[in-house]
């Protein structure tokens, strides 16, 4: 989502180009991130699998969307 503050982006990383053609594709981004530590305790426990699956369907339910990862 662009917002109002992000004007001074647009204008700097696109407008102040001259570009002769440009190409813009909607799309969004879900992102979730472990820290090393949080990752590694995961692991140890062999759980980190279970976790990614968990995260990556609620992804997907809030999209309105389900996964079966099973």
């Amino acid at each position: 989502m662009i917002l109002p503050e992000d004007q001074h982006l647009i204008q700097e990383k696109i407008l102040c180009k001259n570009y002769d053609r440009l190409n813009i594709c909607p799309g969004f981004v879900m992102k979730y991130t472990w820290t090393s530590e949080e990752a590694s305790k995961l692991d140890q426990r062999n759980q980190f699998l279970e976790d990614l699956i968990e995260k990556i369907k609620i992804a997907f339910e809030a999209i309105g969307d389900e996964i079966d990862l099973s």
